[in-house]
């Protein structure tokens, strides 16, 4: 009877009741949303830098894990690093700080700089397949700002971030995996790649011993050349648009459809049938089969067999292979700098200096 009246009691509660509890546990959630907002505001940060002697033909490597890698011209090298660490408490962060270090090195005529974050059980590959890790209850971020002499290759890399050069006298080799590559005022070779983000470069001249090789998985490609450069370009997507304002010639090569035509299938006289020897006489009419005569037959037409099948898979009858690419193969006013684009899920875009991208046409 007691638990009766409880329920009963439970179905006449009053409304203004109801929303009174209502109200609690709304305001406590959004006490509970702050809260968890609120942890990870507490933020460190420190600034390093570094010198080093950097002579024309030398390397400059950057690894960066989170945060921009910037690069522009300058007399002598030098690096400032913005590190910050955020943490749930001030004292969390400044631990983590502490424990982030950029590592200097130097072989032969090549000088690195490296991002270490502090180790946990999380972690990701580099492009040089070791293995980097970060903090599982942390964010960390590390923005390099480089100046680069002239003719000094530069190798620049950051797994969650944007690369940025400019007007640096020098090969570039710039990596990322989620982020913008963005080159202006190249001057020597570069390679670029990205996973999730869009790549832009301007060259400011091309060389005919010069090489442009910009690719990426989902974004856009943008490419600007001299007016009067001479080139070969390489350039297709899968999903986009192929766009240019040079006056390109024909494609040299077909992309879309590849034909593969075979011999014709030799033609073959029938097997044998397979004769089995028996003999009669057994006691009781038991058959005797001579079994010697019988393996010979079976491993005889096994070898047949085989030989069919192999020569089944030489033979190709013409086939119709439908490529997927846009793509482009030509040489442009007689060739000289080489030129690849590629995008998965993006549009290429190659414009003449002086042009707009608008006015670009397939």
């Amino acid at each position: 009877m007691k638990r009766t009246a409880s329920v009963s009691g439970s179905r006449t509660r009053p409304r203004s009741e109801d929303a009174g509890l209502w109200l609690v546990l709304a305001l406590g959630a959004v006490l509970m949303l702050l809260a968890a907002a609120a942890r990870g505001d507490e933020t460190e940060s420190r600034v390093e830098r570094f010198n080093a002697t950097l002579e024309a033909g030398s390397t400059l490597r950057i690894s960066n894990i989170s945060g921009d890698v910037v690069a522009v011209p300058g007399r002598e090298f030098r690096a400032v690093v913005e590190i910050s660490a955020t943490a749930p408490t001030r004292e969390r962060a400044r631990e983590v700080l502490e424990r982030v270090q950029v590592l200097q090195s130097r072989s032969g005529d090549a000088y690195t700089l490296e991002t270490r974050w502090p180790r946990s059980l999380f972690g990701w590959q580099r492009f040089d397949g070791r293995r980097l890790y970060r903090c599982a209850e942390c964010k960390v971020s590390a923005r390099y700002e480089v100046t680069l002499p002239p003719g000094v290759t530069a190798r620049l890399e950051t797994v969650n971030g944007e690369v940025r050069t400019r007007d640096i006298a020098g090969d570039l080799r710039l990596r990322t995996v989620n982020g913008r590559v963005e080159a202006l005022g190249v001057r020597r070779s570069l390679d670029a790649q990205t996973v999730n983000g869009a790549l832009e470069a301007v060259a400011a001249v091309a060389a005919p011993e010069t090489s442009y090789k910009l690719q990426t998985v989902n974004g856009s490609v943008l490419l600007t050349l001299p007016k009067q450069a001479r080139f070969q370009l390489s350039a297709s997507t899968l999903n986009g648009a192929l766009a240019s304002t040079f006056a390109l010639p024909r494609s040299s090569e077909e992309w879309d459809v590849t034909e593969l035509t075979a011999r014709p299938r030799a033609a073959r006289s029938p097997r044998p049938a397979r004769r089995i020897v028996v003999t009669d006489g057994g006691e009781d009419g038991v058959t005797v089969v001579d079994v010697k005569e019988l393996e010979k037959e079976l491993e005889k037409g096994l070898k047949e067999i085989e030989a069919e099948i192999q020569e089944s898979a030489r033979e190709v009858r013409q086939i119709r292979i439908v490529d997927p690419r846009r793509g482009y193969k030509a040489v442009v006013a007689g060739g000289g700098a080489n030129v690849e684009l590629r995008s998965m899920n993006g549009a290429i875009t190659l414009l003449a200096s002086g042009t707009r991208e608008s006015e670009a046409r397939p």
